[in-house]
């Protein structure tokens, strides 16, 4: 079984946080996330979905022991992004035993996975994550192209917006996602012109 973070636990990895109590993780098939939600129940953890400022997204489930949540997801984060081949080729492999492995994800794509989330310090974690790596803008900008055509695009804003949010960072693919989004609104207006106005 194949799990990966993308949150808490994989900013400590990239020496982006120097402590978590919240953990991301997503799998790649139904399989391996209700194997590995039972194995989370049978050492005590608890169901508590959904979980402040994910109520909207396609959170599997969120499992709470004592102080410690894991946010678990199956396939999808926010009913849009995927774990992509091309994120899972990225992924560092950090630990693997009787048939568990665990990935992290890139600086880029878990950049991209919190910036669709709302939760209290998503927005500081991916200002750390800019502090603190090396980015291949090139790659988080092929990702955003390549999760805009597996779905509904609408979560564009929200990363548009983040990345906007980003002061006293260089970032060379602003004025690009800006123009994915402008695009994208004008390919959405013209849909429900097209929907309202052709019904009238």
């Amino acid at each position: 079984m194949n799990i990966y973070l993308i949150g808490g636990g994989a900013l400590l990895y990239l020496k982006s946080k120097q402590m978590t109590k919240d953990i991301d993780l997503i799998v790649n098939s139904t399989l391996d996330y209700h194997t590995l939600r039972e194995l989370l129940l049978t050492i005590g953890f608890q169901s508590i979905k959904p979980t402040p400022g994910l109520e909207r997204t396609n959170l599997s489930d969120s499992l709470m022991r004592g102080d410690y949540r894991i946010d678990l997801f199956e396939t999808k984060v926010c009913r849009c992004l995927q774990l992509s081949d091309n994120m899972i080729s990225r992924c560092i492999e950090r630990y693997s035993k009787d048939g568990l492995t665990l990935y992290t994800c890139s600086p880029e794509d878990i950049f991209l996975f919190k910036s669709v989330t709302e939760r209290e310090g998503d927005a500081e974690d991916s200002m750390n994550l800019l502090r603190t790596n090396t980015f291949r803008w090139g790659d988080l900008l092929d990702e955003i192209n390549n999760q805009m055509t597996l779905g509904d695009a609408s979560w564009i804003s929200m990363t548009t917006e983040r990345i906007l949010s980003m002061e006293g960072f260089t970032i060379p693919i602003r004025d690009s996602v800006k123009e994915l989004e402008l695009k994208y609104m004008e390919k959405w207006a013209d849909q429900f012109e097209k929907n309202h106005i052709g019904n009238e």
